[in-house]
């Protein structure tokens, strides 16, 4: 008998190693279950540095620094340039700086090629921006129509303003190139804006004759009206823009107020009239000194339908934060808003809106939440599949547990049978295999609750070493007697 216990042990490795794998396997196609981690980095396209969609942007971009997201805010030309850089638009490439995630758009900017593509949905609509017409004092303007004959700054190329001062004009019969009777000079009715400024001032008196739209916008506009460049100049922008404030303080610059607005309303669904309050822009100058009526479409922030889920949440708590206050023409509340966009709603935004942020997003910090809101797709099925073995586990814990005890039994029970049976060759060998077996049974490790089957297995280790001790006293005896 091998004086030496054997106990056998199953192999950690065995048990382990497939987890193991099913666990790398998991981690390695985890990028294309859940899709890629949350980007850092985002892009924004907003407009020109002086006007009210860079000002927001850049509020953007301080708001999701917060949380550890760099917003990247590209300065445009407006809301067709932003759009173009969004959806990846052939127009595109031609254009200086990275395509966008993010950008700022106006209402009744987009075509209808525009409204059919699918890259672009809406996150809110976060404020009104009106249309201002600024003639100069001595001529008589109570309507558009008003300015036919005359040179209008329309807006820049691929900004938003332009469509919609062009639209608005068409509908008014003032149209490029027409003569102020209204008949039509030439067939062509693209924008004049190509030649200089300069070149449509010199054109003199053959000029008045005819309606030319300069594709002139922002800034460059109002110096231009400002220098007699331009008879008429329309932008689309905020109250407090400084071209706004700037043009409402000269004396020789009329602001035009639309009396027909409610019609408008009912012919362009993208516009909304609102009422610019006596002294909104300038309480102690009393700027305006009348109430004047405005036409304003909705700005709105959309995002390409490939935007990280993530991103969505952290760009909507920003626009709660810097439009739910209210503005001139807002009140507390009402923006961010579902309603009048351009593009279709993106389910995530409109349930924000509805519903607040998730329970994920309100108690962890944003990289958890972002990182549990991804893992989520990938541990409801997996614990799904994961249900039947965690309902074995308990059998196979004490299984485990328990053979740590049962597995001495073997050891013991073959002295135990050769004492009974009195086939036992070697006693003192034997009690050196008990030996062993005490020792090594004292270094096993057990939990609490399993200390009763622990205590029996010495209980039994003992009854077999007495009855061995009693087979040796007895066998002793017996041959002391048989040697008298």
């Amino acid at each position: 008998m091998d004086d030496s216990p054997k106990k056998s042990r199953v192999p950690r490795v065995g048990t382990w190693w497939p987890a193991l794998v099913l666990l790398l396997a998991l981690a390695a196609a985890t990028p294309y279950l859940i899709g890629p981690p949350c980007p850092h980095r985002v892009v924004m396209a907003a407009g020109s540095r002086e006007g009210a969609y860079y000002r927001h942007a850049m509020r953007y971009q301080r708001i999701l620094a917060r949380d550890g997201v760099e917003l990247v805010v590209l300065e445009t030309s407006g809301a067709k340039e932003n759009l173009q850089r969004l959806v990846g638009a052939p127009a595109a490439t031609a254009l200086d700086g990275p395509l966008a995630d993010l950008a700022m758009f106006q209402g009744g900017a987009a075509s209808a090629n525009d409204k059919a593509n699918e890259k672009a949905e809406t996150l809110a609509g976060v404020y009104l921006e009106p249309l201002w017409v600024f003639a100069r004092a001595d001529m008589t303007v109570r309507y558009l129509s008003d300015l036919r004959g005359k040179r209008i700054a329309v807006g820049e190329p691929l900004s938003g303003t332009l469509p919609l001062a062009t639209r608005l004009l068409a509908a008014n019969g003032v149209t490029h190139l027409d003569r102020p009777t209204g008949q039509a000079a030439a067939a062509t009715n693209r924008v004049a804006g190509q030649a200089p400024l300069q070149q449509v001032a010199r054109t003199g008196a053959a000029s008045q004759a005819l309606t030319r739209w300069v594709a002139v916008g922002g800034a460059a506009a109002a110096t231009a009206l400002e220098n007699g460049d331009v008879d008429a100049a329309m932008f689309v922008t905020a109250v407090h823009a400084p071209l706004v404030q700037r043009l409402m303080r000269r004396t020789d610059v009329r602001l035009l107020s639309f009396s027909r607005a409610a019609a408008y309303e009912t012919r362009f669904r993208e516009l909304t009239s609102v009422t610019l309050p006596q002294g909104a822009v300038d309480l102690a100058a009393d700027l305006p000194a009348t109430p004047v009526k405005l036409l304003a479409p909705l700005a709105s922030v959309i995002a390409r339908n490939d935007l990280h889920p993530a991103i969505v949440p952290l760009m909507m708590k920003a626009m709660i934060e810097v439009h739910g206050p209210g503005e001139t023409l807002s009140k507390p509340g009402e923006f961010p808003s579902a309603h009048h966009v351009s593009f279709p709603m993106r389910d995530m935004a409109r349930h924000y809106l509805q519903y607040g942020p998730s329970v994920l997003y309100r108690v962890l910090p944003f990289w958890v939440a972002a990182w549990v809101d991804r893992m989520k797709l990938l541990i409801l099925p997996l614990f799904t599949l994961l249900l039947p073995a965690l309902r074995i586990a308990p059998p196979v814990y004490r299984w485990r547990v328990r053979r740590r005890i049962y597995c001495w039994y073997g050891a013991i029970r073959k002295v135990d049978e050769q004492v009974r049976m009195g086939t036992l060759s070697d006693p003192l060998r034997a009690r050196r295999h008990l030996d062993a077996v005490e020792k090594a049974i004292v270094e096993v490790n057990v939990p609490m609750g399993y200390m009763e089957e622990f205590f029996a297995l010495r209980q039994n280790l003992d009854d077999v070493r007495r009855r061995l001790e009693s087979h040796i006293r007895e066998a002793t005896t017996t041959r002391l007697r048989a040697a008298a």
